[in-house]
């Protein structure tokens, strides 16, 4: 902490809120390894290292517009929401395109 001068922020006690992604990601890991059972160190660290892996480098994440962390701090983030958005647009003019197909034939 003294090489990079963080600086330590307590929290309110019983205030979650507070520390809400943290928190959050407590949350989430519990429930990914609720049905794990973790025998040993060794196990439950093979475990948890997959689960922070798969949470840091695949798992879609909301409040980074639905991308994984790794994507969204090292890579283009922008691009990669224009690309989306451009799949969906395609996405919905092939539907409209086959229910338009669809109405014609039953008329």
């Amino acid at each position: 902490m003294r090489r990079f001068a963080f600086e330590p922020i307590r929290i309110r006690t019983y205030h979650p809120e507070s520390n809400g992604s943290i928190e959050r990601y407590h949350r989430s890991t519990r429930e990914a390894l609720s049905h794990q059972e973790l025998r040993n160190l060794t196990q439950a660290r093979s475990i948890i290292g997959r689960w922070v892996d798969h949470y840091n480098e695949h798992r879609l994440h909301a409040g980074l517009g639905y991308l994984p962390p790794a994507e969204f701090y090292r890579g283009n983030p922008r691009a990669r929401w224009e690309e989306r958005r451009a799949k969906l647009e395609a996405a919905r003019q092939h539907r409209r395109a086959i229910n338009h197909a669809r109405l014609s034939q039953a008329a």
